[in-house]
């Protein structure tokens, strides 16, 4: 079955199916649903959480056995599935094993890029929508943009005349994790619960009172090659607390659009063209056709092979330095390839 983000909540409260895909292109978006599945999971009493990140070599096998041994007196179980590569054969395999008898202890909850038709038409994806739930996400523009921001300001307390509203996702250019910080920062410095109606003024003056390097100046700055400057904003967004999977989530976010565009121009498709598809609009044309000619298409992927690395160091899954994994991301992203 497959759901609208806006039905989901609703279809949580009457029941819970054994599997739930979250997929889309926006990292953010995706995590933000992911999260109303696991609050609701815990509700029903699934209170213990595995996390599997699946990237190339992943023991599939190792994950059905795991999946399948449970205790007497073991708690209910969430295993999540983040999805980092193109699903191989073993893994349209354990799916589908799993989805014929999921086990009635454990509750799936898969998140991924977005899912194309192919997919959609394949015999995994079919045995598995008639048991689980499909929750696909798509770019969220003009009015749903707007309402999405609205139903934000509301959970934090807050209503806004629609002057307002425009001048919070102007402000954020409709990036939806710094649509959620700003409104955060809106939050903190009116207090709640407020009194009234958010107007543009008052709107404004909280936006420029909270005003801040944030992780988009960063990836700004490293598509300008300006080196220097990725540093000195690196530095800063860690000084002010800036939280470290969201820098690296900008970051990757710009790797992978290269990556994507550098592929397709090499396949003979106009880079006009991909502006357009891609919805990149002329003020960031220059600076992504330079960040282009710094580097090939094996540079971008190196880049984001890196980032997932990075990832687990934030994640606390493998040791490492990982604010020095950002600055060697970002000096990356700038045309530092050997940083």
């Amino acid at each position: 079955m497959q759901l609208r983000y806006e039905q989901l909540t609703a279809h949580l409260t009457r029941s819970l199916a054994p599997i739930y895909w979250v997929h889309g292109d926006d990292a953010f978006f995706v995590q933000k649903i992911s999260a109303t599945v696991r609050q609701q999971a815990q509700v029903r009493g699934f209170t213990e959480r595995e996390i599997f990140y699946v990237e190339s070599g992943f023991d599939w096998q190792t994950l059905q056995i795991h999946s399948q041994n449970y205790g007497l007196f073991a708690e209910k179980r969430l295993i999540e599935l983040r999805l980092e590569a193109t699903l191989s054969e073993a893994a349209t395999q354990w799916l589908k094993n799993y989805a014929q008898t999921p086990p009635p202890e454990n509750l799936l909850l898969i998140t991924s890029g977005k899912l194309d038709r192919r997919n959609q038409q394949s015999a995994w994806f079919k045995i598995l929508d008639k048991i689980g739930v499909f929750i696909p996400l798509w770019p969220l523009v003009g009015g749903k943009l707007t309402a999405w921001a609205k139903q934000e300001l509301h959970h934090c307390g807050l209503t806004a005349e629609d002057e307002a509203l425009q001048c919070l996702i102007l402000a954020t250019e409709g990036h939806l994790c710094a649509t959620q910080q700003a409104i955060e920062k809106v939050a903190l410095y009116l207090g709640t619960p407020t009194q009234g109606i958010v107007t543009r003024a008052t709107m404004l003056q909280a936006l420029a009172d909270n005003a801040r390097f944030d992780p988009f100046k960063l990836t700004d700055a490293a598509l300008q090659g300006e080196t220097e400057r990725c540093l000195r904003i690196l530095l800063r967004l860690k000084e002010e607390g800036i939280e470290p999977l969201f820098i690296l989530w900008a970051l990757s976010r710009e790797c992978r659009l290269l990556a994507t565009l550098a592929f397709k121009l090499a396949r003979g498709e106009s880079l006009t063209t991909l502006f357009q598809q891609y919805a990149i609009w002329e003020p960031r044309q220059s600076a992504i056709q330079r960040a282009l000619k710094r580097a090939t298409l094996p540079d971008w992927y190196r880049l984001l092979h890196y980032a997932a690395e990075v990832d687990k160091q934030i994640k606390g899954v493998t040791p490492g330095p990982f604010w020095h994994g950002l600055q060697r991301l970002s000096l990356g992203l700038a045309g530092d390839m050997n940083e």
